[in-house]
């Protein structure tokens, strides 16, 4: 099986937002050698100020996918923004390597909130 994507042009980087809870905690610029932006081959990670739209983007997909929390990468391409990736088990390294967001306790007290919220349903 085959899988084809089309390419496009996104001046060799993108970006990952971190969502939590329904809330961007934290968000990340990528920026490769060439057109792979993957932290693992060899790009170089920048923390950004979450923008606006893209964090709107980012949002509605862990909306869409009913997920507590996703990494998003959405790349520009001809000033458009396009999601390419929304991963329910996200590597974090690179972002937490830019951040102050402790993203490991972040995670942490979600699930506790979320543990306490289904004890006191009951």
């Amino acid at each position: 099986m085959y899988y084809l994507q089309e390419f496009l042009p996104h001046n060799n980087e993108d970006y990952r937002l971190f969502v939590v809870g329904g809330e961007v905690i934290s968000a990340m610029r990528r920026r490769g050698e060439n057109w792979k932006t993957n932290i693992a081959c060899g790009a170089i990670a920048e923390y950004v100020e979450p923008d606006p739209v893209l964090s709107q983007l980012a949002l509605k997909t862990a909306e869409l996918l009913g997920a507590d929390y996703v990494g998003v990468d959405i790349l520009i391409s001809h000033g458009q923004p396009y999601i390419i990736e929304a991963n329910g088990i996200p590597g974090w390294t690179g972002l937490q390597s830019v951040t102050h967001v402790d993203i490991a306790g972040v995670l942490a007290e979600y699930a506790i909130r979320q543990v306490q919220l289904a004890i006191n349903k009951d």
